[in-house]
């Protein structure tokens, strides 16, 4: 399936990911800008952050609630919004694709 990010400047990007893959993995494998991943998903850095934002038509994005443990991690995330979530904790969905297709999308930070 083709997953569309938007970097930081309004570039839309697709790139093909796997059901089961995570955010973090789909933008590493492909060099996606501002996506390091330094700690491979275990929750242990914010250098996976992405910002999932509602749809202009207010549909939010079909992902889990935050935890407490990533919460505390965004803590570290520079540029912290309320749409902010770490790619690694973001499974790829056939729900996501849909939403995505829907008008949804998934911004990546500048830094």
């Amino acid at each position: 399936m083709v997953i569309p990010f938007t970097t930081w400047d309004g570039k839309r990007v697709d790139v093909k990911a796997q059901l089961g893959q995570n955010l973090m993995e789909v933008a590493k494998a492909t060099g996606l800008p501002s996506i390091e991943g330094v700690c491979d998903g275990k929750l242990e850095c914010a250098t996976c952050h992405v910002y999932l934002p509602i749809r202009k038509d207010g549909i939010a994005p079909p992902v889990k609630e935050i935890s407490e443990a990533e919460e505390d991690m965004l803590e570290y995330a520079i540029g912290l919004e309320e749409e902010s979530r770490l790619g690694c904790q973001i499974p790829v969905t056939t729900e996501l694709a849909d939403w995505l297709q829907g008008g949804g999308q998934i911004k990546l930070p500048r830094f």
